[in-house]
């Protein structure tokens, strides 16, 4: 399996410590941009200052009945958020699946980095909030 070597890196979000440099940790590679993916998802609007554009839009849908038009708009604001602000990933394939009981949507993104073959996988739930 092909590892990714980019000079991508990231805070980790949970503001470990570093134990050798007493510093926040730092997340590199498919780590890094797992994260970001993650954060660029969950991002609502208003929520980055001087930012508002740069938003999912997907809380915004989460009180909507689930049906396959709320699936398909589901998919359609991930890959477009991918597209214009996750310039390290060259190709996605966004699959979800919906649990109407336990009102959940189970969303498995397939990405590939630039340059690198390798497949990689980032795995989202999301759920209603209220």
């Amino acid at each position: 399996m092909e590892k990714f070597n980019g000079n991508s890196a990231d805070l980790d979000i949970n503001f470990e410590r570093n134990l050798f440099t007493n510093d926040v940790s730092i997340k590199s590679g498919e780590e890094a941009i797992r994260r970001a993916l993650k954060n660029l998802i969950f991002l609502k609007t208003n929520e980055k200052p001087f930012h508002p554009e740069l938003n999912s839009g997907i809380s915004d849908i989460l009180f909507e009945n689930v049906n396959p038009i709320t699936i398909e708009e589901i998919k359609r604001r991930i890959k477009r958020i991918i597209a214009k602000y996750e310039p390290r990933i060259a190709k996605s394939i966004v699959d979800i699946e919906h649990n109407v009981d336990r009102n959940l949507v189970i969303v498995k993104i397939l990405y590939t980095i630039n340059n690198v073959s390798t497949v990689f996988t980032a795995d989202l739930t999301l759920k209603r909030t209220r």
